[in-house]
């Protein structure tokens, strides 16, 4: 059994990029990373880890220096990269999305997590072709109420498509809280690497930051950026596959 941990990165607030992304491993893996991250937490003294918390020395990182932060998640890059986890990913654009996907295209798509989330499971599926037929991939979201109810809609119908890659190998999809799951903790380091590096590169014009530097060399990642040119290419498919 495999299980993909995702979370999201720009939902709220006045962002400009919505990322989601995480890691797929095989079950014992995600138990071998989890001893050695609940270890690393008590190092550091945190009860449960957040990237914001720890960039911005909220929370539980209040009253850290910067220097407690960056050696913070130096650790927690350490122990991502010392497991055999593959990252996956998807963000899209949120000004060129509402502007190319409207109408009758934008009810299909739906929200940009939803978009997001569709290329996720689409990543994962279409490499299920490197596992035995008995394997199976197992998904569990950070719990976002105003998003899980058309998720569950959205990944029925993939199960229900003919044609979708290896969909007898999809397995459940549940949503949970990164207090109680330590995978969500791990997918939360990605899909804000991912966010930031987009909103950097493209608003700001910053160099790409080492601990994703440190990620993507030392790991595996499978991701998809909807821009405006590869959302113009979304709504072409769209229209093609609708007349």
């Amino acid at each position: 059994m495999y299980i993909a941990y995702l979370d999201e990165s720009g939902s709220f607030g006045d962002t400009r990029v919505l990322a989601i992304a995480g890691y797929a491993a095989r079950a014992i893996e995600w138990a071998r990373l989890e001893v050695a991250w609940k270890r690393m937490l008590r190092r550091i003294g945190v009860a449960t880890f957040h990237m914001r918390e720890c960039l911005h020395r909220r929370g539980a990182f209040e009253g850290r220096t910067a220097e407690d932060s960056k050696e913070a998640l130096t650790q927690v890059v350490d122990v991502i990269l010392s497991h055999d986890v593959h990252g996956i990913g998807a963000a899209v654009l949120l000004r060129d999305l509402g502007e190319v996907i409207v109408g009758r295209a934008r009810e299909e798509v739906g929200e940009p997590w939803h978009l997001c989330f569709r290329h996720v499971v689409k990543e994962v599926s279409e490499r299920l072709d490197r596992l035995p037929r008995d394997q199976w991939v197992a998904f569990v979201c950070d719990l976002q109420d105003q998003f899980a109810r058309e998720a569950q809609r959205i990944y029925l119908r993939i199960n229900s498509t003919p044609n979708w890659p290896n969909r007898n190998q999809l397995g459940s999809l549940t949503f949970g809280s990164r207090h109680e799951e330590v995978g969500l903790q791990v997918a939360d380091v990605l899909a804000y690497e991912t966010f930031k590096h987009l909103d950097d590169r493209l608003y700001a014009d910053r160099r790409i930051r080492r601990s994703l530097e440190r990620l993507s060399s030392g790991r595996p990642f499978y991701g998809e950026f909807y821009d405006r040119e590869a959302l113009l290419r979304l709504a072409y498919r769209w229209d093609f596959n609708a007349s």
